[in-house]
Parts: structure tokens; C-alpha cells; sequence
């Protein structure tokens, strides 16, 4: 039987979003992060950070609380993955 590799996929679950010290932290266990773009519940943009091209990203600057934010993660590659987040 041959040995296989099987290919990372940046998917909803290579991307985890927590919240460490009152900062939301997210990192990709696949491929780097490009661009992040976070939108309130409806609908308003509220951050957006564009050539990071790292693996963990801390948004430090996020102001809001108590409510639930999408977060749209884009990789290096240009794929496009949105989660949601109670912050």
C-alpha cells in the first residue's frame, strides 16, 4: 500500500477564532491568513486588515463587545472563509 500525503485544506475548520485578554485572536492551521475583514451582525464592516501573511493574527484594535461579529479570513491563495464569533 502506498503512503499518501493528504493536502491541508483552508476550510471553516483549519480557522479557529477565540478571545484571549479581551484581544480576538485567529489562526489558520493551513495556510497563511491575507486579509481580514469583520462585520457586525448587520452587516457593517468594522475592521478590515489586508497583507498580514501570517498564520496568527490579534486584532488588538477591535472595539466592540457583547455581540456577534462574521469574521471573513481570506489565504494567501485567495480563498475565502467566514465564521461567527460572540465577542
Amino acid at each position: 500500500m502506498p503512503l499518501a500525503v493528504d493536502t491541508p485544506v483552508f476550510d471553516a475548520g483549519s480557522i479557529a477564532l477565540f478571545k484571549a485578554d479581551g484581544v480576538l485572536e485567529i489562526n489558520s492551521a493551513t495556510e497563511a491568513i491575507s486579509g481580514i475583514k469583520v462585520f457586525d451582525s448587520r452587516g457593517r464592516l468594522v475592521l478590515e486588515q489586508s497583507h498580514l501573511f501570517a498564520n496568527t493574527v490579534k486584532l488588538p484594535q477591535l472595539t466592540v463587545s457583547r455581540q456577534v461579529l462574521f469574521v471573513r479570513v481570506t489565504s494567501g491563495d485567495g480563498n475565502v472563509v467566514t465564521k461567527k464569533v460572540v465577542y
